[in-house]
């Protein structure tokens, strides 16, 4: 097997993975722990996130 150089589908999904690690953590802290916030937002934008790596990792050529 060879790697491009170019980025493949599993190098962006790492790199989603990780802005989303750092971009819903300290809201979501907030959500949960913030009373009368909806509980499900949290697992909403995880879905979210988990689709859109599902997305790249389906269109990387192989």
């Amino acid at each position: 097997m060879q790697r491009d150089s170019g980025g493949s589908g599993n190098d962006r999904a790492v790199i989603l993975f990780l802005i989303a690690l750092g971009v819903l953590l300290p809201p979501g802290l907030w959500v949960w722990a913030g009373a009368g916030r909806p509980w499900w937002w949290l697992y909403a934008a995880w879905f979210a996130v988990i689709a859109a790596i599902a997305v790249l990792r389906t269109r990387a050529p192989r």
